[in-house]
């Protein structure tokens, strides 16, 4: 009886710990693409970017119905403003969303699913 309760204990963390998987291609895409983002903008700025995207560092917003994954950090580093970009997955490729107002959409929205990495 006690084997029986710790494997069905067993068997309900591992079933949770599972659970986040449904977008992790779609973030990894996304965190790939913020990354060259980021590099090219470090490498063309004046000194004051971060060299590279770190999802350690940053917030991940994902919307399944209008199919946007929104990644929030710092990516100055002398400035503690959060910077919110958008990402749309409704296709084949995820695409970085030119034009769109991500801190508004990130505010007016409920998240399906989020990861909190930022620190104050």
């Amino acid at each position: 009886m006690k084997r029986l309760v710790i494997a069905i204990f067993l068997l309900l963390i591992f079933m949770a710990g599972c659970g986040n998987d449904k977008y992790v291609k779609e973030i990894d895409e996304a965190v790939k693409l913020q990354n060259q983002k980021q590099e090219q903008l470090a490498k063309n700025g004046n000194g004051d970017r971060v060299d590279h995207f770190e999802l350690k560092d940053a917030n991940i917003y994902v919307y399944d119905k209008d199919k946007i994954i929104i990644l929030a950090y710092k990516p100055l580093s002398n400035d503690d403003e959060v910077h919110y970009f958008g990402y749309d997955f409704s296709g084949k490729h995820v695409t970085f969303k030119k034009d769109f107002d991500s801190r508004r959409y990130y505010q007016q929205h409920e998240a399906d699913y989020q990861e909190e990495n930022m620190t104050n």
